[in-house]
């Protein structure tokens, strides 16, 4: 059960091949999409909430790992340029997840970047890679991930904050954020009080 891992993946899978096929206008779509200078999700960073939904990025990790896959059957058939070219989309996808300034989008995007380079690394074992194939990477602006670090702390800590203050304004019980184990031991903070 599960996803297979990278040594079980049998590129030449007819189901695969066939699902692929069914995908062709997605791929095009997030290779269009990778080129953007960036993204943005409507999300309101004014006013931080720990219930703030971020479906977006498992549409990300998903979004990379069907470009992963499409890299690698590219690469089967001999198409090493398109396999980069989806290789590079990954990595841009990377830095589009860690445009968002929280920790968790931070994590989500080095778990991208490492998709890339786990793909990478499959694509060039055992294999002349053609400059041009490689040309294909825009390596010039990699993430960094302290930068990345840095900034989601201080949204981090605006978070705290804010249910910090959302709790003493009696706008939140802190029975939200336990599971009502605080609030049983001690109810003036389930009323916001205190």
């Amino acid at each position: 059960p599960g996803s297979p891992t990278e040594a079980e993946l049998n590129v030449r899978d007819a189901e695969l091949t066939e699902f692929l096929k069914r995908q062709d206008i997605t791929v095009e779509l997030l290779l269009e999409a990778a080129k953007k200078p960036g993204c943005y999700f409507e999300h309101d960073y004014g006013r931080p909430s720990i219930d703030m939904l971020l479906t977006e990025l498992k549409q990300l990790r998903d979004a990379a790992r069907l470009l992963a896959l499409d890299a690698r059957v590219q690469a089967d058939q001999g198409e090493l340029g398109e396999s980069f070219e989806r290789i590079d989309a990954i990595f841009a996808m990377a830095e589009h997840a860690g445009s968002e300034p929280i920790l968790i989008s931070m994590l989500v995007a080095a778990a991208i970047d490492r998709q890339a380079l786990d793909t990478m690394q499959n694509l060039v074992e055992g294999r002349t890679i053609p400059s041009e194939a490689v040309n294909r990477l825009d390596l010039n602006s990699p993430l960094s991930y302290r930068r990345l670090y840095e900034r989601s702390l201080r949204m981090e800590e605006a978070f705290g904050a804010s249910v910090f203050c959302d709790v003493a304004l009696g706008e939140l019980s802190i029975a939200v954020l336990d599971g009502g184990a605080i609030s049983e031991r001690w109810p003036v903070f389930s009323a916001g009080v205190g």
